[in-house]
């Protein structure tokens, strides 16, 4: 009865650890789907190149166009160097989450023209770079 008891302890064990492994397998393969997926939509860009054995890091240029609804109004501070509450003033934000708010979240719960917002949002960077 005892020895009964323990194989079937040593079975659960087994069963416990394959499922585990598999698991782990799976969360793997998930993830490195989901890594290509955004890497080959441009979503994900890395910042060193492997030549000669050697890390270098790489130089992305930002620019204007580069901004995107899934940005947030931190993001685009930090990327174009602007004060923290220059584009909250500039657009007369009152949301209090700002600046932690992306940017197409906050023009479709405000109801505001995407493309317009964008073209403003532009010009408010653009001009911010003039006067410095």
């Amino acid at each position: 009865m005892k020895n009964t008891f323990l194989n079937n302890k040593k079975i659960l064990k087994i069963i416990g650890l394959v499922i585990l492994i598999l698991l782990c397998l799976f969360s793997f393969v998930c993830f490195i789907d989901t890594y290509n997926k955004l890497y080959k939509s441009g979503e994900l860009i890395s910042d060193y190149s492997i030549r000669k054995g050697h890390p270098t890091r790489l130089n992305h240029a930002v620019n204007i166009n580069s901004i995107n609804t899934w940005m947030t109004f931190d993001y685009i501070n930090v990327i174009f160097k602007l004060p923290k509450n220059y584009l909250q003033n500039t657009f007369n934000i009152t949301d209090p989450r700002y600046p932690n708010i992306r940017i197409g979240n906050y023009t479709k719960q405000h109801n505001l023209n995407l493309r317009e917002f964008m073209h403003n949002l532009e010009l408010a960077i653009t001009n911010y770079s003039k006067l410095k």
